[in-house]
């Protein structure tokens, strides 16, 4: 919604800074030694309400190094809270995407 589907908006007022996501965890992968984490979100907000027409927000955090544990702790679909910085928004596929995240 603040970036307005403006580029230079969400660079200059997300990329780079730290967010919590908190969410039901989709998936748990692996590549290379780097654990990527997928949460389930919210449906988009516009406004005060929610918007049934749009997909639903996907958030997906690669973790910081040295984060077994914190990855071993988490479940598919049960909820999870991770901190990562923000990296990206794809809004083709309404996908955030968070690098370094550490467990919470």
């Amino acid at each position: 919604k603040e970036s307005a589907n403006n580029p230079a908006r969400l660079r200059l007022n997300f990329i780079g800074k730290i967010f919590q996501a908190s969410g039901k965890v989709l998936s748990i992968t692996e590549d290379a030694g780097a654990y990527t984490v997928a949460f389930d979100g919210d449906k988009p907000v516009i406004g005060k309400t929610s918007t049934a027409k749009m997909n639903r927000m996907k958030v997906v955090c690669t973790m910081a190094k040295n984060q077994d544990a914190a990855v071993a702790a988490l479940q598919a679909n049960q909820r999870a809270t991770l901190v990562g910085r923000f990296q990206g928004f794809d809004s083709t596929t309404n996908v955030i995407k968070l690098q370094d995240c550490i467990g919470r």
